[in-house]
């Protein structure tokens, strides 16, 4: 709002007075009501229409375009004089203004020696609107048209005439609008002319701030009000204004145009287009807020750091860096770390590396491939590293992920020339100082007593092959020894009493045992329903119109079928440190064992007086009794060892019961008996193995679970009476009539002691047509007959072997069997009158599905389950040649059941399973473990060509074995490939399972056909690997070992037994 003629003036000095020159005084005038510079200037054109001109002395009429004159910058511009011979006037109204304008050109600096301009003070005091002593006198003052009416509220008084005066007051004024381009005419007019500014001074002047300037109130509220943005237009639409004004372009052919967007300094001071100066302000802003960022980044507490020097509070031989940063989290770490520090630099990237960024959605993207937010991490981190060697977190975890996938050295000098990684000698270095603190770390909890740890240990060979061959270097197996550390959860507290077990082994339990004992160990009725429900589970899973029940299957499991289950948490493992010994040769092997007890914190005047159970495959748990044995003499427990307790290893366990399956029921090359492994394997494509005693595990495996499939399957068609088992619940799912789970549960049942038990394996040997049903019989064998139809009639002429080579259980071919002799061809011989195909199915289905409950049992954590599997297993081993392992199994229950504690029993049991990822059903046998850690070791042991005893070997990679295995799955989980596993999916067995099906029908498997034999008639009536065994056990078997074991403890039963009696 503008002020009317009566409004108060009051005359005040203006801030840049004290930089006019004498005759070029400036003046202001604040009234009461304050209003901008805008509208006063407005009001003032709009009252009084003030237009400005050149007149020239000779001619009277304005130039078209008044001349502008080129300045000097705001610090050295002339400004008027007061001794003017050039005059040039302005036309105010109807009146014309003479200005005389100056002479000369002085700069700011010549006023300090001018004499202050000469006034008349009779003038001023006359005068009605000079009430402020500091206004000069008008009459004399160097402007003449300050003698005119002011504006309205304008900041440049001019004195009126008073008949002026008085027709201003009696006449109302009026606005008047004028458009934007005449204000800004009229304005660059007023200070180009006028006040002898450019824009460039106007803005300087307007802008310029400093202690020896001084700003009236109203100059620094406009100047406020504008760069805080409470205006309407704000600096940003200015700014980018200027940078868009096609008056600041430079062209590409210009010098300015190369030090565009410059960070140079200089380029920014000497531009002088917009553009330029604009974009080499914004450039250098940006780098000076870059590089402090970055500082910020890779300070020591910033968490970029993974240094392993002394730090405050932390002693000499204790890194910094732990394995706990180093995994999943340490990208996701990393990145937030980055973020936090260098939002700017993380913004830029992003920019860069995604097409159409927008900052404002959270500086995400949902990018799938390359996520540029993982991109962006990486490059910030190299430039990190670069900037700091000690801010190398990314880049010392990529190196030991190199490490652990055995990258080639070459690449670790590349990698660490361009600033991706460290170098090597720093990653063996930290990896050194990691396994230290590993080292400590297991020595202190083993120190502890309040914690329950085992061992897990094997041997471990390669063969090093030697390129240049001399004296020193020959080609030879490299043997030594690793073991493994296992911190045990869920234990009793006092389960690894020594006391307790001496006492008990004091009472030598075992010289009184008998197979019977043994025998009423197994828990039949759990033996039961964990083949019912195994065979429930198969169906389900193979029946699509079944596989609603699956649930229910698990859930039986885990409440009727659950022994003593262990609770899903992840296991701590510590790899040991490697030994070179040979566990073949038993001092060596006490020596290994002394080594690995001291890195567990048990040494020789040091022992913490706890069990120690030592988990071993077949050939270690045998050494570990038998130096036991001979150790017995010393006085001292840890000189005789007596407090370690040897655990059998259940996953070689199961392997050598799988090689007796294939031993057992593999058959002939070529045999046409369909109850062989053989005949199936030769249907489906499978190759024989080499070694049937010994077969790779995952073939063999998986050729067993083909065809045990396949079996119970065909169990169930023949118990439903169906030709198809798919189209008949197929067929029942149509019609609505699928059977419920309990129906389910109840065949199942009946399937199991039709075709899965012992007994029903004798029953087949025995007559098995319906006209040898006799009123006497028994009433389970006449169940079991009506439950398996009658097949075909068996004729005679196929009962001899194929007349090819056989297959002995190391592969090698024997010479060809003699032909049997025709039933009934001796007179005093009675035909065989039972189906030996079918017992022999009924056998393997039996072996089988203990075979396949033990793994199942291993991976739900259910060491009950495995326990009593290995109970069974006792029985067919001993049954069979492996007399070994039948030995080690009465060494290991006998242990368990007559010499332990049940805290003890459960302590052993639980430490035969592993779950490194903590999640449930993903246990792992212990062995199966140590075997993995093994083969880590002998791949980095064969590329460096190194021994087990070395440096290298011993104190740098075994100990962080663990660690560095997991690296690969946890990387490739911060990085978002966890779903990618990279493993091979397991094949569809469908078209295997539909051949074999149609073969079996084919054969009539599972049917009972009176006189069906292949074999020669002295192996009709062998009976199972179990009734076997348990016939041996009963015989001598048994009798034998307890005298062994007793005269080797040294009890007070001496009695050496009979094959040690003459030695």
């Amino acid at each position: 709002m503008s002020a009317g003629p009566s409004t108060p003036v009051r005359w005040a000095k203006s801030r840049s007075q004290k930089r006019s020159q004498p005759g070029c005084q400036q003046f202001s005038v604040a009234t009461s009501s304050p209003s901008p510079v805008k509208d006063v200037f407005e009001s003032h054109t709009s009252a009084v229409g003030f237009q400005s001109r050149w007149r020239d002395s000779d001619s009277s009429a304005p130039p078209s375009t008044p001349p502008a004159p080129t300045r000097p910058p705001f610090h050295s511009r002339p400004v008027p004089a007061s001794n003017s011979s050039e005059p040039s006037s302005g036309v105010l109204g109807h009146h014309v203004i003479t200005l005389d304008r100056p002479n000369r050109k002085r700069r700011r600096d010549d006023t300090e020696n001018e004499p202050p301009p000469q006034t008349s003070t009779s003038s001023q005091a006359t005068s009605p609107l000079n009430t402020s002593p500091c206004v000069p006198n008008p009459s004399v003052a160097p402007y003449p048209f300050l003698t005119a009416w002011p504006m309205v509220g304008s900041p440049f008084p001019m004195r009126p005439s008073s008949s002026e005066a008085v027709e201003a007051e009696e006449r109302p004024l009026k606005r008047k609008y004028r458009k934007e381009t005449e204000k800004l005419s009229m304005f660059l007019a007023f200070i180009y002319d006028e006040l002898g500014w450019t824009l460039g001074d106007t803005l300087y002047s307007l802008f310029e701030f400093g202690d020896d300037i001084h700003r009236d109130s109203r100059h620094a509220s406009c100047v406020a009000c504008f760069l805080q943005g409470r205006m309407t237009h704000t600096p940003a639409e200015i700014i980018d204004l200027w940078m868009r004004h096609p008056d600041g372009r430079v062209s590409d052919r210009d010098v300015e145009y190369k030090t565009m967007y410059s960070a140079c300094t200089e380029d920014f001071q000497n531009a002088k287009s917009v553009r330029v100066a604009l974009t080499c302000f914004a450039a250098q802003t940006v780098m000076k807020k870059l590089v402090k960022e970055a500082e910020d980044a890779i300070r020591p507490d910033s968490g970029l750091h993974a240094s392993r020097k002394k730090t405050l509070g932390h002693s000499d031989d204790t890194p910094r860096l732990v394995w706990n940063d180093i995994g999943a989290a340490t990208l996701a770490r990393a990145s937030a770390i980055i973020k936090a520090c260098q939002p700017l630099l993380c913004t830029l990237l992003m920019a860069v590396a995604v097409r159409g960024f927008d900052p404002s959605v959270n500086g995400k993207s949902f990018r799938e491939r390359r996520p540029p937010e993982l991109v962006v991490t990486n490059v910030i981190s190299d430039l990190d590293f670069s900037r700091s060697n000690r801010a190398n977190l990314i880049a010392l975890a990529r190196g030991l992920l190199y490490f652990a996938l055995s990258a080639p050295f070459d690449i670790y000098q590349y990698q660490s020339r361009t600033g991706a990684m460290p170098a090597y000698s720093t990653v063996i270095s930290t990896l050194e100082g990691l396994a230290k603190q590993e080292a400590d770390c297991v020595a202190e909890h083993g120190k502890d007593l309040m914690t329950i740890k085992g061992l897990i240990t094997d041997n471990i060979q390669h063969f090093l092959l030697q390129r240049d061959v001399c004296i020193g270097r020959v080609n030879a197996m490299k043997i030594g020894m690793a073991a493994t550390y296992v911190e045990l959860h869920d234990c009793p507290v006092g389960s690894l009493d020594f006391k307790d077990r001496q006492e008990r082994l004091e009472k030598n339990l075992r010289a009184s045992i008998s197979v019977n004992t043994l025998f009423n160990l197994i828990d039949q009725r759990h033996l039961e329903t964990i083949g019912v429900l195994f065979l429930l589970r198969t169906l389900v899973i193979n029946i699509p119109e079944l596989s609603k029940h699956q649930s229910e299957v698990t859930l039986r499991y885990r409440t009727r079928g659950q022994k003593l289950c262990i609770e899903p948490h992840k296991t701590k493992v510590h790899p040991l440190g490697t030994s070179g010994k040979n566990e073949t040769i038993t001092t060596e092997l006490k020596d290994a064992l002394v080594d690995f007890l001291e890195q567990a914190g048990q040494e020789q005047g040091h022992w913490n007086g706890q069990l120690m159970p030592v988990c071993g495959d077949g050939l270690t748990f045998e050494k570990i009794v038998q130096l036991k044995y001979y150790l017995r003499f010393h006085q001292d427990p840890f000189k005789s060892l007596a407090f370690i307790v040897p655990v059998l290893a259940p996953w070689h366990t199961v392997w050598t019961d799988i090689g007796r399956i294939f031993q057992t029921y593999w058959g002939e090359t070529l045999s046409h008996d369909p109850s062989t492994l053989g005949f199936s394997a030769a249907k489906i494509n499978r190759r024989t193995p080499s070694n049937l005693r010994k077969p790779d595990f995952k073939e063999a495996l998986e050729l067993l679970e083909t065809v045990h499939d396949a079996r119970i399957l065909d169990c169930f068609r023949t118990y439903y009476k169906s030709n198809d088992i798919f189209e008949h619940f197929k067929a029942l799912a149509s019609d609505g009539k699928t059977p419920s789970f309990e129906e389910l549960e109840t065949h199942a049942k009946a399937v199991y002691r039709t075709f899965c038990t012992h007994h029903s394996g004798e029953r087949a040997l025995d007559p098995v047509s319906d006209a040898s049903l006799k009123s006497d019989e028994h009433p389970n064998t006449t169940r079991w007959k009506e439950a398996i139809p009658l097949g075909s009639p068996w004729t005679s002429g196929r009962a001899q072997p194929a007349a090819s080579a056989t297959v002995d259980p190391k592969g090698k071919q024997k010479k060809k069997p003699k032909k049997a002799k025709k039933h009934g061809e001796d007179e005093g011989d009675q035909p065989f009158m039972g189906d030996r195909v079918l017992a022999n199915a009924i056998n393997f289905m039996g072996d089988l599905i203990v075979a396949r409950e033990f793994l199942y049992a291993v991976s739900e954590g259910d060491v009950g389950r495995v326990y009593e599997a290995m109970k069974m297993m006792l029985f067919t081993f001993a049954g069979t040649s492996h007399s070994r392992y039948t030995t080690y199994l009465l060494e290991f229950i006998c242990a368990l059941e007559l010499e332990s504690s049940a805290e003890l029993r459960e302590t052993v049991l639980k430490s035969l399973l592993v779950n490194l990822s903590g999640e449930p059903g993903r246990f792992a046998p212990a062995d199966l473990i140590q075997e993995y850690f093994n083969r880590l070791l002998q791949t980095i042991a064969e590329r460096k060509g190194a021994e087990y005893n070395t440096h290298f070997v011993r104190n740098i990679v075994s100990r962080n074995l663990h660690h560095l295995a997991r690296l690969r799955d946890d990387f490739y989980e911060g990085v978002g490939l966890a779903e990618r596993s990279g493993r091979h999916c397991k094949p569809h067995k469908d078209a295997e399972l539909r051949i074999l099906l149609k073969e079996y029908k084919l054969q009539q498997l599972h049917t009972r056909r009176p006189g069906r034999t292949f074999v020669p008639d002295d192996e009709n009536l062998k009976v199972s690997d179990f009734r076997a065994g348990l016939a041996k056990l009963r015989r001598e078997k048994l009798a034998n070992w307890v005298a062994e074991s007793v005269f080797m403890r040294g009890s007070p039963q001496r009695i050496p037994p009979p094959n040690l009696r003459h030695a």
